[in-house]
């Protein structure tokens, strides 16, 4: 079976990977940075959290 998957990134460029960043990234951001309401923040969580449960994540080592 053939598993695929679409990365959705935006414009902003990370400065760890000097690559786009990725959706999950961006939307941390918006919560850190206070600019998300508390609902889409809570639904963010859920879905990030069940993407950490079900998929690989990559870790960066530095």
């Amino acid at each position: 079976m053939d598993f695929k998957y679409i990365r959705i990134q935006g414009r902003e460029i990370s400065y760890v990977t000097k690559a786009p960043k990725g959706i999950f990234a961006m939307c941390w951001r918006m919560i850190y940075n206070d600019i998300m309401c508390a609902e889409d923040a809570e639904n963010f969580k859920t879905i990030n959290d069940w993407f950490e449960k079900t998929f690989l994540i990559r870790k960066f080592v530095f």
